[in-house]
């Protein structure tokens, strides 16, 4: 019995890490104007960040990679449903 309390604790603990990590990010992307996308893995918290500034009416914008690295394949994804690529940095940066 106790350690079926400590695995829910466990669990618990961990689904409100995650809750508050979503929190957190969708002040970031809320406050930003856009967000930019450097590198994401298929399933990635930049990814959800992503999704979560599209939500809110903000721009994302995702710079392709490798087409053989994995950590690429989010930002793809992202450029292939709906997203700019942004071709190198210094369109980014305002002057």
């Amino acid at each position: 019995m106790a350690e079926h309390r400590l695995r829910v604790e466990h669990i618990v603990v961990h689904l409100l890490f995650i809750l508050s990590l979503e929190g957190r990010n969708r002040i970031v992307t809320g406050l930003c104007l856009a967000t930019l996308v450097v590198e994401a893995a298929r399933r990635s918290g930049s990814l959800v960040s992503a999704n979560l500034a599209v939500s809110q009416g903000r721009d994302v914008l995702a710079l392709p990679g490798l087409v053989t690295s994995a950590q690429a394949h989010g930002c793809h994804q992202l450029i292939r449903d709906w997203h700019r690529p942004i071709p190198s940095c210094l369109p980014a940066i305002p002057r």
